[in-house]
């Protein structure tokens, strides 16, 4: 588990992607059952494989935070722009909540035991004109002011 005054970061590169809403399909015996379109699950997977190997290359193990510890999460999504847009408000498309829990759902087990320890919550979008990707910062949420 991560020390109380250590914050975790990382940048995983590529475009950011909203967690899309499960298609309801016929299961067996005609049940109904939600399944995760295939963009959402293939970002979940390259969300969870950087933060793990990020964890890895600083000698961390998950989860960094233990069940039940309060967890402050900072996030940067980051879209591709011009030198003219650089650090400006991304307004639009995709919708910051729908960043915000692929990426909350993709870090459960490794940064956090379960995403409802997150207790302190930061999200933005912004225009680069680096590379386009999500920053993600974590740290007890015991440290922050009330």
């Amino acid at each position: 588990m991560i020390s109380q005054s250590l914050a975790f970061d990382c940048f995983v590169p590529g475009r950011p992607v909203p967690l899309a809403r499960p298609m309801v399909v016929a299961g067996r015996g005609g049940r109904a059952r939600g399944v995760t379109p295939e963009r959402s699950r293939d970002a979940l997977g390259a969300v969870a494989t950087a933060v793990r190997r990020a964890l890895i290359a600083r000698g961390l193990t998950a989860p960094l935070f233990a069940a039940g510890s309060p967890v402050r999460i900072d996030l940067t999504f980051v879209f591709a722009g011009n030198k003219v847009d650089n650090g400006r408000h991304h307004v639009g498309k995709p919708d910051l909540t729908n960043l915000v829990k692929l990426v909350e759902d993709a870090c459960i087990g490794l940064i956090y035991v379960d995403d409802a320890q997150i207790t302190d919550l930061r999200a933005r979008k912004r225009f680069a004109s680096t590379g386009e990707g999500v920053h993600i910062r974590a740290s007890s949420a015991d440290e922050t002011a009330p």
